[in-house]
Order: structure tokens, then sequence, then C-alpha cells
């Protein structure tokens, strides 16, 4: 998606990024990049090849959904049913 010629991608998890997150992440992550907030080091990675990163340290849930309703493109990758279902 970081490649797209898109105007912005919106990030949104309030995980940490742990070991087992770097095996999927693009590059070589360092031990310095480990418990930081998710967005925070996808951000930073995709900074790189796009400009409009926009990362948000929340989960989407029932308080906040609405936050997705302008958007013309949503791609979904939750592990959480309810969340997935919500959205």
């Amino acid at each position: 998606m970081a490649k797209t010629p898109v105007h912005e991608i919106h990030i949104f998890d309030n995980k940490n990024f742990e070991s087992q997150n770097a095996f999927r992440a693009p590059g070589a992550a360092s031990l310095a990049d480990f418990c930081q907030p998710k967005v925070a080091y996808f951000s930073r990675v995709y900074t790189a090849m796009h400009l409009g990163i926009r990362p948000h340290p929340i989960n989407i849930d029932a308080s906040n959904v609405e936050q997705l309703r302008d958007f013309r493109f949503v791609f979904v990758c939750i592990d959480h049913g309810p969340s997935r279902r919500l959205i």
C-alpha cells in the first residue's frame, strides 16, 4: 500500500512492536525498534516510501469507528473478530 499513489495512509493499532511482528515487517528491525508503538515503527518505515502516513495509536471500536466513514478505501488486517465485524 505504501507504494501506491494515494494521498494518505492511516494506520490504527494500540499495541507495541514486538519480536513476533518483525518477521512480517519490511526491512530488518533492530533491538531499539521493539516495545515502541507499532504505529510509530511502521510510520517511520513507510514514510521513506510515502509522505502521507498518519499513525493512530488506537484500535477501532464502537466509540471511534466513525473515523473511517470518510475514507474511500479501508484495508482491514485485524485478528480481533468483534472489531472486524464492527468495521
